[in-house]
């Protein structure tokens, strides 16, 4: 699908445009990207995956702006008359004579209504790289711009339709509990306390053996996505998959020239780039005949499904995703989001 002339533009920003007006508006926009003109020329592009290194290698720093920020990456559109970049198997962007065309190339079977109904949310961890700051309360209930991690994904579930989500609980428990026992949510919540560690995979197992859901979508409570969470409920059902593990691209910039030992060229400040797990997966009951005990850990699950050669796949979430880790994280998320809500 071609997008419009006015879609164009509305995805267009100038080579000046600051960081504050660059995160407002790729967040608000339905398509997660924005073209850099300089004089009224396509010389780049911008997606969330870019921003995110901007901010985790720079931090907040007001005075960049879009041509700083992909001027750090080799993707920028040459001095000639055409040029094509394919993004992420999603974007296909034609730059010729002045004429910009931009197509969407999404798989069709997405848009197929999907009837998972609940959700589970991992809310046990000790957030012991936080330090200090989960002394006093559980990493969910930490706040990105006065509201905690986990409300938030709680809302991101009730916005996509979800009916119930099970909070699978262990540090601090009672504090979450405490928490959202006043408040008046479009949502059914229930608790999976765990008394004593399941493992990091050991909830799913106890909710199949508990409840007669066919499948069931996972989240890390400690991620903040902006994707739709539909897409890969239908993609997982589509494939009739016994699991499915969400992935994103990490990318990072080394702050260090590299020296490579055989030839002992110095490659300056390289990007570092990898497929990582989101933190956000779908499993059906089916694993219960592969992994029926716990503690079990999310990785021996995930090689047990492998191994025994069962129906597993990985899908590809944007580059619109944060992981609050560490309280670097947890800063640039903060920021990011005050930007964003004002």
């Amino acid at each position: 699908m071609k997008l419009s002339e006015k879609e164009i533009q509305k995805l267009t920003i100038t080579n000046e445009t600051s960081l504050n007006e660059i995160i407002q508006k790729i967040t608000l926009n339905d398509h997660k990207l924005l073209l850099v003109n300089r004089k009224n020329k396509l010389i780049g592009y911008i997606t969330p995956l870019m921003l995110k290194i901007e901010l985790q290698s720079f931090g907040l720093d007001y005075d960049t702006n879009a041509e700083k920020i992909i001027a750090q990456y080799e993707d920028i559109f040459p001095d000639d008359n055409f040029s094509v970049k394919q993004l992420n198997e999603e974007y296909r962007i034609l730059s010729k004579n002045d004429k910009i065309e931009v197509s969407i190339h999404r798989d069709s079977s997405l848009e197929v209504n999907h009837n998972i109904e609940n959700a589970m949310v991992f809310c046990g961890g000790k957030g012991l790289r936080l330090g200090n700051l989960t002394n006093e309360l559980p990493k969910p209930l930490l706040e990105i711009n006065k509201k905690p991690i986990l409300h938030r994904l709680i809302d991101k579930l009730i916005d996509e339709g979800f009916s119930k989500v099970v909070l699978a609980t262990s540090f601090k428990h009672h504090i979450i509990e405490s928490y959202f026992y006043n408040l008046d949510l479009n949502i059914d919540i229930e608790y999976l306390y765990e008394e004593t560690p399941l493992g990091t995979a050991g909830s799913i197992i106890r909710f199949f053996n508990e409840n007669e859901d066919e499948d069931l979508i996972c989240l890390n409570g400690d991620v903040m996505v902006f994707d739709n969470l539909n897409e890969i409920c239908n993609f997982h059902l589509n494939k009739a998959n016994i699991a499915t593990f969400g992935y994103t691209n990490y990318k990072i910039q080394f702050p260090y020239g590299v020296v490579n030992e055989k030839d002992f060229k110095i490659d300056e400040k390289p990007l570092l780039s990898k497929k990582i797990l989101s933190g956000i997966n779908v499993f059906n009951r089916g694993i219960l005949n592969i992994a029926n005990s716990t503690p079990i850990d999310m990785n021996i699950l995930y090689e047990n499904l492998i191994s025994k050669s069962k129906k597993v796949s990985i899908f590809p979430f944007g580059d619109d995703w944060l992981d609050i880790g560490n309280k670097t994280d947890l800063t640039i998320a903060d920021k990011y989001m005050k930007i964003i809500e004002g």
